[in-house]
C-alpha cells in the first residue's frame, strides 16, 4: 500500500493535506517536499445547529465507521473500567464483521446493556445526537483530520479525544485527551469531558473556505512548471 501511494503522489504537482499534522507525515513518511503539499482543511458547517440540551444521564457519543482503526473497542473497555460512566452510543456503519466483534466484546465485558449501535445516521439525526449527548469521544488509532471532532465542537458538545497530532490540531486546545491504548485514561478523560456539559468554540473556516483553498491549490499546480 505504501509503494502504491508513493507512485500515486510521485508525479503529482500538488498533493492535498487536510491538516498540518498530515502534511508533516507526508514529508516524513513519503519524502515529499513541503512546497508540493497544499493545506486544505476539512470543515463542519454542513450540519444544522441545534441548542444543546443534554439530559441528566446524557450518553457518550462516538461518530465513526465501525472498524478497528476507529478503536471503539477501547470505549467498551473504558465502560467496563468505570461503571459510573453513562451509556455509549456508536453512530456509524459497520465495516466487515466489526459490529459482531464489538457486540461480542461488550457481552464479555458485561457492558452490552450500556451500548447502543445506531448504525448509519443522516445529518438531521446527527445534529440531534450532538445536541443531546453528554460528550463526544474520538478514540481513533489513526486520523488525518477528524470531521466528527469539528462537528462536535461546532455544536457545543464537550469532547474527549485520542492524543493524535491531527486531532489535537483540530481541537485547538479544547477537550480532554488520552492515550488511545489506555482504557483507564480514556475513562478519566470521559469523566472530565462529561463535567463540562457545553463548550463555546471560536468560529472556524467553513466548506466555502475549503473550496477556495482547493481552487488556489489547483491554480498553483496548473501555473507551476512541470
Amino acid at each position: 500500500a505504501r509503494r502504491a501511494l508513493r507512485r500515486a503522489v510521485g508525479g503529482a504537482r500538488r498533493v492535498i493535506a487536510v491538516s498540518a499534522a498530515l502534511r508533516v507525515e507526508m514529508v516524513d513518511e513519503l519524502g515529499l517536499a513541503p512546497q508540493r503539499i497544499a493545506l486544505v482543511p476539512n470543515a463542519a458547517d454542513h450540519l444544522p445547529l441545534l441548542p444543546r440540551a443534554p439530559g441528566a444521564a446524557a450518553p457518550i457519543l462516538c461518530v465513526a465507521h465501525l472498524e478497528p482503526r476507529k478503536n471503539q473497542a477501547l470505549l467498551l473497555r473504558a465502560l467496563a473500567a468505570d461503571p459510573d460512566l453513562p451509556a455509549l452510543q456508536l453512530a456509524g456503519a459497520a465495516k466487515g464483521g466489526e459490529e459482531r466483534r464489538l457486540k461480542r466484546l461488550a457481552r464479555e465485558l458485561g457492558v452490552v446493556a450500556r451500548v447502543a449501535f445506531l448504525g448509519r445516521v443522516g445529518d438531521a439525526e446527527l445534529a440531534r445526537l450532538y445536541a443531546s449527548c453528554g460528550c463526544v469521544v474520538l478514540p481513533s488509532l489513526v486520523e488525518g483530520y477528524g470531521i466528527p471532532l469539528a462537528e462536535a465542537l461546532r455544536a457545543g458538545a464537550p469532547v474527549a479525544l485520542a492524543n493524535l497530532p491531527a486531532l489535537l490540531e483540530v481541537a485547538r486546545g479544547a477537550g480532554a485527551s488520552f492515550d488511545p491504548r489506555d482504557a483507564l485514561g480514556c475513562a478519566r478523560a470521559l469523566k472530565r469531558a462529561l463535567a463540562q456539559r457545553t463548550v463555546e468554540e471560536a468560529p472556524r473556516d467553513g466548506w466555502a473556505d475549503s473550496a477556495r483553498a482547493l481552487v488556489e491549490a489547483w491554480e498553483s499546480a496548473i501555473l507551476s512548471p512541470p
